[in-house]
């Protein structure tokens, strides 16, 4: 706060483009200038991450389990429906709730903050690393999306097909979303863990595509 403080009382306008951004970068504080609410902020922040990283649950036969490797691991690995659907739901159950008001008084801190320094909310300043206007991030954004749609439409609806045929369409229904729990990962954030599920020629070579990329230009 102290060095931001200083770089705002140099007069920028004549510096190059790059000392500008680089000042720009130095006085983007969105920290409040309150000791107390400094020192709550940075409590409540490790606070969140000890629960985050050290909750546990356990099961009924009476293993006690981490998110990780032991809960990862079940959703990576396990095709037990059930027991897919109790780790997921189980590890929200001992993190999410004790976080959720500890969250809600965090945010609240960091919007006061940056409020404080003329900005709308925290995200305004998380958004400005991109260096790119409000308005026309979100529009970049959605125009990004809008190209990958199609593909990831389509991409979305083979998997739920395969994971219905896996699970059954009780379960997994062949239209609209897919059950979180069912796609390998904690947060669905990547699926390769269910390739064994939809791979799709089984038994078939992987393909190859290094010749083609090559004779197209671009580079090993």
């Amino acid at each position: 706060l102290k060095k931001a403080a200083e770089a705002k009382k140099f007069d920028t306008s004549g510096f190059s483009d790059d000392v500008r951004r680089q000042f720009r970068m130095v006085t983007e504080s969105g920290t409040p200038s309150d000791k107390e609410k400094q020192r709550k902020i940075e409590e409540i922040g490790e606070e969140l991450e000890k629960i985050y990283s050290t909750a546990t649950v356990c099961h009924k036969n009476g293993t006690c389990l981490k998110l990780d490797p032991d809960l990862q691991g079940i959703l990576a690995k396990s095709r037990d429906y059930d027991l897919l659907k109790w780790a997921w739901l189980s590890w929200r159950d001992v993190s999410g709730k004790p976080m959720k008001d500890l969250y809600a008084e965090w945010v609240s801190l960091m919007n006061e903050g940056a409020k404080e320094h003329g900005h709308a909310d925290k995200g305004v300043i998380w958004r400005s690393a991109y260096e790119i206007p409000g308005d026309k991030l979100e529009e970049l954004v959605d125009g990004v999306w809008e190209q990958v749609k199609p593909l990831y439409t389509q991409l979305h609806a083979y998997v739920r097909r395969k994971l219905a045929e896996k699970y059954g369409e009780d379960k997994v229904p062949t239209t609209g979303m897919i059950p979180a729990h069912l796609l390998g990962n904690m947060w669905a954030q990547h699926w390769q863990w269910i390739y064994g599920i939809t791979v799709p020629f089984p038994g078939q070579p992987e393909i190859d595509v290094t010749n083609a990329m090559e004779d197209q230009g671009y580079d090993p």
